[in-house]
């Protein structure tokens, strides 16, 4: 019973934790993001899709992302380059952030 208690509990602060934002990924950890900060990336490198440009983004192990677009309002919207190296397929909406 106290087991359960203990995991029912743990479950519920991992949750609160993620909902307020204070879950730190540590670095060595593959993640992405839609920041409000990116650095010059080239996507779309093999043929296929959209033909190769160099963008403002991110790369890291799963991939990379770069912003297709920012708004008058400071909305960031970022995509997912789908280039696995063989082939380029279409890109797609990532997510936004306002910065």
């Amino acid at each position: 019973m106290v087991s359960a208690v203990k995991r029912t509990v743990g479950a519920s602060v991992s949750v609160l934790l993620v909902a307020i934002g204070l879950v730190v990924v540590p670095t060595s950890t593959a993640s992405a993001s839609v920041g409000c900060s990116a650095v010059s990336v080239r996507v779309n490198s093999t043929s296929g899709g959209e033909g190769a440009s160099d963008r403002n983004g991110h790369s890291h192990m799963t991939g990379k992302h770069y912003v297709s677009r920012i708004t008058s309002a400071k909305m960031w919207y970022w995509s997912a380059d789908n280039d696995n190296g063989r082939t380029d397929k279409w890109d797609t909406a990532y997510g936004f952030i306002q910065c």
